[in-house]
């Protein structure tokens, strides 16, 4: 599972690097979204760890 995120977070620098190299617009949302979707993700997980608490 860890590999994934490592692999995820280098291909994302390459690809990072690359758009900045061609100066193109990152296609990212603003810091407000990543931090929304961090939240979400969070909250997906507390999910999940309430229904193995529960079932």
């Amino acid at each position: 599972m860890i590999k994934q995120f490592v692999l995820s977070l280098i291909g994302g620098c390459i690809i990072g690097i690359g758009f900045s190299f061609f100066k193109l617009p990152l296609p990212a949302p603003p810091l407000a979204g990543l931090i929304g979707l961090g939240g979400m993700l969070l909250g997906s997980w507390v999910y999940q760890q309430i229904q193995n608490l529960a079932g």
